[in-house]
């Protein structure tokens, strides 16, 4: 509700074997699309979740364009089967900016 409209770009599949220059593509692909939506009226805000170094690369290029990132937090539960099983649940708790 406080960001207005919702647009869901599937984050691309990133292969752990992908160097800095195909991040640095898939990136500037995603920025460029970003930066199509944008809208001299409209304020662009991007919530970036995913692998750390294209979350790192596209934050970068769309901060220098002045569109603000934000990335989700949450509060880790963890509790342990009978079987000795790990189970995990996150609580959103709040967005942060990128700074």
């Amino acid at each position: 509700k406080v960001f207005g409209n919702l647009i869901d770009m599937p984050f691309p599949d990133i292969s752990p074997l992908s160097d800095e220059n195909e991040i640095d593509k898939q990136s500037e692909n995603y920025k460029n699309r970003i930066m199509s939506m944008k809208d001299k009226d409209v304020k662009v805000s991007v919530h970036l979740m995913g692998e750390m170094t294209f979350t790192y690369s596209l934050a970068r290029k769309l901060i220098e364009n002045d569109i603000d990132c934000y990335a989700s937090t949450s509060k880790r539960m963890v509790s342990y089967n009978d079987d000795g099983d790990k189970v995990t649940h996150f609580e959103f708790a709040r967005f942060r900016k990128y700074t």
